[in-house]
Order: C-alpha cells, then sequence, then structure tokens
C-alpha cells in the first residue's frame, strides 16, 4: 500500500519556485537508497539520524503521516514485521523556518538473546516536506524513500557487510575495482585484533585475483568505531571466484585470556568475458578472415558465416556494418543479407549464429572488408571493460579478377576516300588497338562487323586473345567500289569475357567518299613591313564549298623568296590547322638553295584541324637589294595517308614590299647603312650588360629599340641627337633570358638593325 502512494504522490506532486526548497539527508553512508549501520549487540540499540535542511524561502512542515512520514516493512522482509523494532525518536508535527537544519533520528532496539532473533533487520522510511501554509497539500517534492539496515550480533567485531560482492568484472580489467569493508566495534570498548587471514574458497589456487589490504598486526578499535579494509579483484579467467577473510581477535583479554572470536566476511566476484568466435564458413576459414580466394568481378557470391559465442555473458548487437580496410569507408559490395543484428534474442554462452553476406565485386585486385558488430558491453554493469571490447571484428578477403577492356576511342575514324582520281586509292586500311588493363585474360569471343548506309567495311579477324596489361589489334579496312560519294558507317561489336557491361562492346566505323576535291594555297600579295622587324606571313588553304585542312593528315611545300629582303626565322602552328602536328622540314634557310622546305605531319589516325590558316612562316625583314619580293609557293602537295595527291590545287603567290624610309628608295646590305652600323661586342656569354659599337655617319636624333624573336619590343631608349663619330652602347640584359634578340638603330631618316646572342 506504501509503494503506491509513494508513487501516487510522486505523479501528483507540483513543481513550486525556490521559495519552496528543501533537502533529506542522511548522516550515514547511503549506497543505491541503502543505510546500512552495520552490526548491534544484544541489549543495546542503534541510531539512523537525517538532517533536515530547508534552504528555501517559506516555512516548511512535517506532520507524522503520509506521505510526510512512513515507516513500515522493507519489501525483503518475509515476515512483514522487522520494522516494528524501529521506532522514531524525533517528535513530528514541526515546522522547520528558513534556512534552518534538523535532525530526525529513528533507532533501532536489538533486544535480547531470546527474542527477536539474530541477524538482519531492515524498515522502509518514507521521508516529505509540506508547505506550512498548505498543510493539506501535496510534497514540495518527490517522497524521499531509505531502506535502513542493521544486524543484531552478540559478538563484538562484525563487518558492515557479510559479503562484499564485486558482481561482473571483465577479466584482466583495465581498472581494478575496488571496495572497503569497514569492520565495526559494537562495543563500548576497546578491542585488539590479534591475526587476519584470508582463505581462497571458488578460485584458483594461486590467490592473485583478490587483493585485501595489508595491516599491521595488533590493531587496536575504539568502541563504537570502524576500521577499513580495502579490497580489490582483478579476474584472470571467467567464472565465479570468492575468498573468505577471517579476523581474530580477543574479545576479554583481560578476564579470559584464552578466548578469541573471528569476525568474518565473504568476498565475492565474476569474471566475464565477450569472445564471440567464427566456427564455420561455406568459404575457408582462417582464424578471424573468411577467404574467398579468386572471384571474377562483377559476379555475385554468397558469404555466410557461423559466429559461436565463446564466452560467458550474452551477447545483444547494437549496430553493424562491412568497411572497406584499405579506404575505412562504406563497402558498396557487400550487402548483409542475415544481420547478426535481427536475432530478437541476445546470443547466449555456447549459442551460434550465422551471418549471411551477398558480396558483389566491382574493382580488380586484392579485396579485404571488415565485418564490424558493436555490442552493448560499454552500457551494461560490468567492471573494467576495455573499450576496444565493444566492437568485434571479422575480415573477408578476396582477390578479384576479370579481364577489363580499354579502347581510347569510341569511334573509328577512316577519314576520306577519294573517289576516281587515279593517283588515290579507293580503299583505306587502319587499325583498332585493344587493351587489356585487368588482371585475367581478355577473350574477344567474337567479332563482328555490321555494316549500314551500303558501307563496306571488312575485317578477316574472329576472335583475339591478350593478355593482362597487354595490348593487341584488329585490322579493318573500308572499301569504297560503288563509286558513290558520301558518309558511310557501321558498327564493330565485340563480345568478350569481361564482366558486365564490358562484355559487350561498340565501336562506330566512319568513313567519307568525296569527289576529288579542288583548294587554293595562297599568300596574301599585299605583306608590308619596315625593315628590322619579325613578320609572320599566313599560309591559307581555302575552299568555296569546305574546310579543306581537315580532310589532310600531311603536307609539304616549297617557298622562295628574295633572301637580301627576307630572312626565314620559323612555323608557327598555334591557332591554325597544323596545331599539333610535328614540323618535318628544314627550319632554316639553305645557303646553297633558294628555297625553304616545310612539310607537317599529324600522328596516328588525326587529320589538321578544320582552319583556313594552314601555318604562319615567319621572316625578319631587310632593306634588301630591291624594294620587294614575290614568296612563291612551290610543289605543294596534300595526303590523306591513303591520297599522296589529295586536291586539285589553284596556287596564289605572295608579295612582300618594303615599307620606304623618308620616301626614298634606298638599297643597302642588312646591318650596314652608309657610315650608319650597329654591332655587339660580344655575341655570346654569360652577361649582364651587353655593349654596341655604333657608327653615326652624320648629326642626328638617335634612338635605340630591342625586340626579341617574335618582334615584341623590350627596350625602346631616346638617345637625342648625337654628333657623327663611333660611340658604345650599353644594354641592360639581366632580365633577359637565352635566346636571339634585335637591336634597332633608328634616325629620322633610316634605321640600322642587328642580331645578338644571350646565353646563361
Amino acid at each position: 500500500m506504501f509503494r503506491t502512494i509513494l508513487i501516487f504522490v510522486f505523479l501528483t506532486s507540483l513543481a513550486y519556485s525556490q521559495e519552496y526548497s528543501g533537502r533529506i539527508v542522511p548522516l550515514h553512508k547511503m549506497e543505491n537508497g541503502v543505510v546500512n549501520v552495520g552490526p548491534c549487540l544484544v541489549n543495546d540499540s542503534i541510531r539512523f539520524s537525517f538532517e533536515i535542511i530547508n534552504d528555501g524561502e517559506k516555512v516548511l512542515y512535517m506532520q507524522p503521516l503520509v506521505p510526510s512520514f512512513y515507516l513500515g516493512a522493507s519489501p525483503n522482509d518475509p515476515t512483514q514485521s522487522q520494522f516494528t523494532f524501529f521506532r522514531r525518536i524525533t517528535q513530528l508535527d514541526r515546522v522547520f523556518p528558513p534556512n534552518s537544519r534538523d535532525t530526525l533520528i529513528i533507532q533501532y532496539n536489538a533486544g535480547d538473546l531470546i527474542a527477536p532473533p539474530l541477524g538482519w533487520y531492515e524498515a522502509l522510511l518514507g521521508l516529505s516536506l509540506l508547505k506550512n501554509d498548505d498543510r493539506s497539500g501535496p510534497p514540495i517534492a518527490k517522497i524521499d524513500t531509505f531502506l535502513l539496515r542493521v544486524k543484531k550480533v552478540v559478538l563484538y567485531l562484525n563487518g558492515i557487510d557479510d559479503v562484499v560482492n564485486f558482481d561482473s568484472v571483465y577479466i584482466e580489467p583495465n581498472v581494478t575495482p575496488k571496495i572497503t569493508w569497514q569492520l565495526k566495534n559494537a562495543s563500548n570498548k576497546s578491542i585488539e585484533i590479534i591475526d587476519y587471514q584470508t582463505r581462497v574458497i571458488t578460485q584458483q589456487p594461486s590467490g592473485q585475483e583478490f587483493t585485501i589490504q595489508e595491516r599491521p598486526a595488533n590493531i587496536t578499535i575504539q568502541g563504537k568505531n570502524t576500521i577499513d579494509w580495502d579490497i580489490s579483484y582483478q579476474p584472470l579467467d571467467i567464472g565465479i571466484d570468492s575468498v573468505q577473510f577471517k579476523v581474530t581477535y580477543k574479545p576479554h583479554p583481560e578476564e579470559f585470556p584464552d578466548s578469541v572470536n573471528v569476525a568474518s566476511m565473504f568476498a565475492v566476484g565474476t569474471g566475464v568475458h565477450q569472445q564471440i568466435n567464427l566456427l564455420a564458413s561455406n568459404h575457408n576459414l582462417v582464424g578471424d578472415t573468411i577467404v574467398l580466394g579468386d572471384v571474377r568481378a562483377g559476379g555475385s557470391y554468397i558469404v555466410a558465416g557461423a559466429l559461436i559465442n565463446n564466452g560467458n555473458i550474452p551477447f545483444h548487437t547494437l549496430s553493424e556494418y562491412i568497411i572497406d580496410v584499405f579506404t575505412g569507408n562504406e563497402h558498396t559490395d557487400y550487402t548483409i543479407t542475415n544481420k547478426f543484428g535481427d536475432k530478437t534474442e541476445d546470443l547466449l554462452p555456447d549459442s551460434n549464429y550465422t551471418f549471411i553476406f551477398r558480396y558483389k565485386p566491382t574493382e580488380n585486385g586484392l579485396d579485404i572488408a571488415e565485418y564490424i558488430i558493436e555490442s552493448d558491453i560499454l552500457e551494461r554493469v560490468i567492471k573494467g571493460v576495455q573499450a576496444e571490447k565493444r566492437f568485434l571484428r571479422f575480415y573477408i578477403k578476396a582477390n578479384v579478377v576479370s579481364p577489363k577492356i580499354f579502347i581510347a576511342e569510341d569511334t573509328l575514324n577512316f577519314g576520306s576516300v577519294t573517289l576516281n582520281k587515279p593517283s588515290c586509292l579507293n580503299y583505306k586500311d587502319t587499325s583498332l588497338t585493344i587493351y587489356n588493363i585487368g588482371n585475367e585474360q581478355l577473350l574477344i569471343k567474337s567479332i563482328k562487323i555490321v555494316n549500314g548506309g551500303g558501307a563496306n567495311f571488312f575485317t578477316g579477324a574472329t576472335s583475339l586473345e591478350i593478355e593482362p596489361n597487354s595490348s593487341g589489334k584488329i585490322d579493318i579496312r573500308f572499301e569504297n567500289n560503288s563509286g558513290t560519294v558520301g558518309e558511310y558507317f557501321a558498327i564493330l561489336e565485340l563480345i568478350t569475357n569481361a564482366p558486365m557491361p564490358q562484355n559487350l562492346t561498340k565501336i562506330m566505323l566512319w568513313a567519307n567518299s568525296t569527289p576529288t576535291l579542288s583548294a587554293t594555297i595562297s599568300i596574301s600579295d599585299d605583306l608590308r613591313a619596315s625593315p628590322g622587324r619579325l613578320i609572320e606571313v599566313p599560309i591559307l588553304l581555302t575552299s568555296d564549298n569546305f574546310i579543306p585542312s581537315e580532310f589532310a593528315k600531311s603536307f609539304s611545300f616549297s617557298l622562295s623568296y628574295d633572301r637580301s629582303i627576307l630572312e626565314y626565322k620559323g612555323v608557327v602552328t598555334l591557332g591554325t590547322a597544323s596545331v599539333g602536328a610535328a614540323f618535318e622540314g628544314d627550319n632554316s634557310e639553305n645557303p646553297g638553295k633558294q628555297i625553304v622546305d616545310i612539310r607537317f605531319l599529324k600522328p596516328g589516325n588525326d587529320f589538321f584541324e578544320p582552319d583556313d590558316t594552314l601555318c604562319k612562316v615567319q621572316f625578319f625583314t631587310y632593306l634588301g637589294n630591291a624594294v620587294a619580293t614575290e614568296i612563291a609557293i612551290i610543289n605543294p602537295v596534300f595526303s590523306d595517308g591513303n591520297c599522296e595527291d589529295l586536291f586539285e590545287l589553284n596556287v596564289l603567290n605572295g608579295v612582300f614590299v618594303t615599307d620606304s624610309v623618308c620616301g626614298l628608295e634606298l638599297k643597302a646590305v642588312p646591318g650596314n647603312f652608309a657610315g650608319f652600323a650597329i654591332k655587339s661586342t660580344l655575341n655570346s656569354g654569360s652577361h649582364d650588360l651587353v655593349q654596341f659599337d655604333c657608327s653615326i655617319g652624320t648629326a642626328a636624333e638617335v634612338s635605340f629599340r630591342v625586340y626579341d624573336a617574335f618582334g615584341n619590343i623590350l627596350s625602346d631608349e631616346i638617345a637625342g641627337k648625337i654628333p657623327a663619330g663611333a660611340y658604345t652602347y650599353d644594354f641592360d640584359s639581366r632580365n633577359l633570358a637565352s635566346g636571339i634578340y634585335f637591336i634597332e638603330m633608328s634616325t629620322p631618316f633610316l634605321s640600322v638593325t642587328n642580331h645578338f646572342v644571350i646565353i646563361k
């Protein structure tokens, strides 16, 4: 009935502001609501004291009735009458002023040897505080309940507890549990301890699992006092361990010097161990690892393992997952189809359970997965558990093998076949390179061409084997016997032993048949520049109906021009149809020839970019032996690899004209102008300063300008009016990289230019 009332009052109690505040505090050691005062001699009594604290602003009240006060039977009392030996000493029906303290005393009377019998006695005490201005109302807070415990004895020395229970402790705990056992002198006189001993009961004979504090002999305990003994427990194996600790003393050393009594207690603990092992698998089992051996990428495998609880405690799962040991991330190739955590009951000792995974490997190579099971062991009342025991770890090891096909492009471009031209073939051959980047032999079991649109693509290959990290080729021909102009296509289908979707690979085959194509190769006839300049001359390849460059894979031609006016410096391909092509010309003027040969070739199956500017030829200009020069294109030839004379070409040569100097058509040789000249005193070497010897034929305003090989102005300095004579000009070259540079000395009526070299 009392327990029901407590619950009811607790559920209906109201929350009050800080003006109503009080506490009830036991003045004895309390553990889990139990106030244990230990032994009480026959014909003696012992008291339980509680401090009543009003730390609020209002007066509190306590009455000797429920819900303010209750003293009744303990739920552990089989007789339901032990509480009758407890009584309240403090008179209730009293008030507690704000900020006051008072004491409530409950006394136990042991009685004589006849009644009641020796042993433990318990009573249940319930206390709460009421508002003094509303005594019929509910308590200001929930009812505090205390289990009062005392032992009626005839011996002077007894323990506060008969049994020190460590409960469950993990074997080889990370922190050794310790409990303090109190030995109490229940008499009023001093008692001397003459000896103490430990006797092993159930543990191994080593006796190393319990450790009881060492104390000197002949310890004296004053009347009504206690002495503490620290007891620690460190189990080495699973199971129940217990020892008995005995203390020997002389109760009447003067009256009966030979008489001795013994006080004892039992220390009990259970060593526990969470131990889950792999018992069996449908694959090879090595320790905590399931070994699958070689498995194919793209396959599907069932992995099952039986787990057995070899520990002595039930196992409960909180979570489980599989990670890739190489990345630490979730392993997406695994799916847990039968989880350990799906088991509705805990896995009891000596019981087993089977987990099941589905494994669909995707990537070749060594694959190690870690199956992690999280248990609730850290949330259970088990002392000394190492943090890492929270997780169980098992491993699945596999070597994933499969061929892996790699083809650089999904379209094989045969280019164009020119029809009705004797110098051009009506077919074109090419090869498809196939790489096996897997770790198993690639078997192309079927090679099939599906033609479309009347196309004619052929191959003699029907199958192909390619070892790992190797390549193979399939030769394919496009042939146009119909004479019809247009685009042609087909599909090359390869059926392989690679995992899906690579087991079927499709490559587009494309070719174009064209009539004899006409194009114009030209150079502008209006090229002009002053002497001493670096110019770029575009070579144009044009047509009214198409872009010719995208049909060609190589071209060659020669250029003829007046070498006293123009000096060849190279070819620029950036931003032209020839970008990325290999230059195969002389790349320099040949003194024994009056022409420059230029040849470009695109690598592999590539064609030139679709651009009307084929390339740009660089020249340096001089005031030469003539005012102008023709730049003639000689013997231009274009090829697509199949037709060595691809276009019917119309050639338009270019013309370069030297800009006049002061309106006069002057003739001179490069670098020397009738008394005006400039040249470097040092043409090579590592220099921070370059000196130039200057000759000035007549007084004039003089300036100096420095260019790089691309015609960029690097320095522009006005020297002012200088009289005729020989001079030295110093140029700071510290900021210049190694290379060829040009210096121009200018006057209002002429300029002279020369080159110099910087090497660092």
